[in-house]
């Protein structure tokens, strides 16, 4: 299984976040998607990816 091949901004989304080896995207529009992704990579890297999405949905000033 894949996500379909398709371009998503960061105005569509609330939220975006990797917990347990499972990748969460949380639409505007109430639509959820969730993968599990490969194992390998370890806290420290989902730690790094949540910090990077969390600064990207933050609203800009």
């Amino acid at each position: 299984n894949s996500f379909p091949k398709k371009h998503i901004l960061w105005e569509e989304l609330n939220n975006v976040v990797i917990k347990d080896g499972l990748l969460t995207i949380d639409f505007k529009n109430n639509k959820l998607l969730q993968k599990e992704i490969q194992s390998g990579s370890n806290a420290k890297d989902e730690q790094d990816f949540n910090e990077f999405c969390r600064n990207k949905l933050q609203p800009k000033v």
